[in-house]
């Protein structure tokens, strides 16, 4: 005989803060479904008057608080009065961060009693209600629960509360738990984590502010109540799906791909061994104490350092530049950065077809001075323009490290197998600068301003080329 469908099962359904908004989208698309649904909202009068759109039979309107600590039982008992208890949970009420004079309070600002109250609805409501319908779900070895997080849960926005980013980051990790838990019992757990929704607590920022986020968004509007439940009914079907925040993973996929390709083709090269003109001679062992007596070498570790600084810095904190100022989902930023890779190759390959007409160091110079104009604008004017200005960088980044490795190297003699080691060893640098620009952003709040940090070695490498590069009449001798 062939598998139940589970589509054609029809299920009794529950939905938190089903009155308006994303709630009642849902409501109406498991309805659309075939499905029993609850919807609950401690609004009664606007609970009663969303059900009344949909047909009676296979509808029930429920006044609660899901605040209050007995809602779950009190919730399961409501249900089980008309229909089978509930097998599909959609915890979706939440309320708001606090707002002080238009704006979302500060950590300082919000009050211990104001954090409870949120973090009470918009996650330890959903604990409740989870505890109370598990067990029957366990009993059918069938069940699906659905949590509305938020991209606020997994980055910083500058429009949502610290107490609402950690209530929806507890969401994430919630459903992870059940999923881990309750998954080989048939039970599965996802969350859907939408961007920017029209709905009644977005307006609460003000048409202004709404009209700037839009600005920023590509398709230029806020998301819909109906895609976010299109999503959550999506995750009541997928059995497959124990947990997942529902975003896409290709531009992960896809930068695993290109990183292996890219190690095979190192691994097939032959590189030429690094041979000084006194090569086969008795003194060609080189002493680590002469190197300095070559200034432009000495200046060239400090460049590389602060370049790997630089190139490492940059893309590690580029998928949050993408989500904080353009407002664009993980997936969406994954893409950028995956082009920001493909643009160093490019860049790769341009600057070396263009040394046979330039010098190195000139040319390096030049590239430093327009990485120097293009981080400028990241760090100044965030956004679609300085997003695009810093993935530009990494075009003009990508000739750096082999030219101030072969300009530091010159006319070292029989020194340079040492200095070559030294060269290599400073990208240590990445691991340095990059956690300064982390400190950065937490104390300042900006990642924009993080990004000075890049500006400041492009500034280093651009007087490296056309000063420091140059060897003195001391280092041309032996």
């Amino acid at each position: 005989m062939a598998a139940t469908d589970q589509r054609s099962v029809s299920r009794t359904a529950l939905v938190t803060g089903a009155a308006r908004g994303i709630g009642l989208a849902t409501a109406e698309a498991l309805h659309a479904a075939g499905h029993r649904v609850a919807m609950v909202d401690k609004d009664a009068d606007a609970v009663r008057a969303a059900a009344a759109r949909l047909p009676s039979d296979r509808t029930l309107a429920i006044e609660q608080d899901i605040a209050h600590p007995d809602a779950g039982t009190k919730l399961d008992q409501a249900v089980r009065t008309r229909w089978d208890p509930v097998s599909i949970l959609i915890n979706n009420a939440g309320i708001p961060s606090p707002l002080r004079d238009g704006r979302t309070a500060g950590l300082l600002e919000m009050t211990v009693e104001e954090w409870n109250a949120v973090l009470e609805v918009n996650l330890s409501a959903a604990l409740r209600l989870c505890r109370a319908f598990i067990p029957f779900m366990r009993e059918r070895r069938w069940g699906r629960i659905v949590c509305v997080s938020s991209l606020a849960g997994r980055s910083r926005t500058y429009i949502s509360g610290v107490s609402y980013m950690a209530a929806k980051a507890g969401l994430l990790a919630l459903s992870r738990s059940i999923a881990g838990e309750f998954g080989r019992e048939g039970i599965t757990a996802n969350c859907v984590a939408p961007g920017y929704i029209d709905t009644a607590m977005a307006a609460l920022h003000g048409g202004e502010k709404n009209a700037e986020i839009a600005r920023n968004i590509p398709v230029g509007r806020a998301g819909t109540p109906q895609e976010v439940a299109a999503r959550k009914v999506q995750g009541v079907y997928e059995a497959y799906l124990r947990t997942e925040t529902l975003r896409v993973v290709k531009p992960y996929l896809v930068i695993g791909v290109i990183a292996l390709i890219w190690a095979f083709l190192i691994l097939r090269t032959k590189f030429p061994s690094i041979q000084s003109e006194h090569e086969n001679s008795e003194g060609d062992h080189g002493r680590f104490q002469d190197l300095f007596r070559f200034p432009h070498f000495l200046l060239a570790v400090v460049a590389q350092f602060l370049y790997v600084g630089a190139q490492v810095g940059t893309w590690s904190y580029f998928i949050q530049y993408v989500q904080e100022y353009a407002h664009q989902p993980e997936k969406v930023a994954g893409y950028f950065l995956t082009g920001t890779l493909a643009a160093f190759g490019v860049g790769r390959f341009v600057s070396a077809y263009l040394m046979r007409f330039v010098a190195p160091n000139k040319l390096m110079a030049a590239y430093s001075a327009a990485n120097i104009a293009l981080v400028a604008v990241g760090v100044l004017m965030p956004g679609w323009v300085g997003l695009w200005c810093l993935f530009l960088t990494s075009f003009f980044m990508s000739l750096m490290f082999p030219t101030i490795f072969a300009l530091g190297l010159k006319g070292l003699g029989p020194n340079t197998k040492i200095g070559g080691s030294l060269l290599v060893m400073a990208i240590v640098g990445g691991a340095v600068l990059t956690p300064l620009m982390g400190l950065i952003s937490e104390k300042s709040g900006s990642i924009a301003l993080a990004y000075a940090v890049p500006l400041f070695t492009y500034v280093y490498i651009a007087l490296y080329s056309l000063l420091g590069s140059k060897r003195p009449v001391l280092a041309q001798s032996h």
